[in-house]
């Protein structure tokens, strides 16, 4: 078992077939990443599991879901609803504190002779928000 899984976007597309004299018919609905090397299915054969027929509506519910949750890690994922939106608001604060150090960091330098000690702390700060989102990626 591989440690990461296929990067988004997947997508949906199908297979099917035509005899002579019928119209063609969906026989396969199956989720894929296109930028893979051959495209080669992540999910074939997505099926409902009453009625045993090819499931576009499921194929697009996997993709969706896929696309959607890209970034987050997976054991987040599986803690449930819960964990995400506490991962989501790490994010928010994360993005709020390095905003601020970039904000603090473009005051000093459009001041442009600020004295050193200022420029110190708040590079500081902005090297400090930093490592916190590196440690917490």
């Amino acid at each position: 078992m591989t440690a990461k899984h296929t990067p988004a976007p997947w997508v949906v597309n199908t297979a099917g077939s035509a005899k002579k004299g019928e119209p063609f018919r969906i026989t396969e609905i199956y989720v894929y990443a296109p930028n893979t090397q051959d495209d080669t299915a992540i999910c074939a054969d997505v099926i409902d599991p009453v009625t045993q027929a090819p499931s576009e509506a499921n194929a697009r519910r996997i993709v969706a879901c896929v696309n959607a949750c890209e970034g987050i890690p997976t054991a987040r994922l599986e803690a449930g609803s819960a964990d995400v939106l506490a991962y989501s608001m790490e994010l928010h604060k994360q993005r709020d504190e390095l905003l601020e150090a970039l904000k603090n960091l473009v005051g000093l330098a459009k001041l442009g002779a600020a004295p050193l000690h200022n420029y110190k702390a708040a590079i500081q700060v902005a090297d400090d928000a930093i490592a916190k989102a590196r440690s917490e990626a």
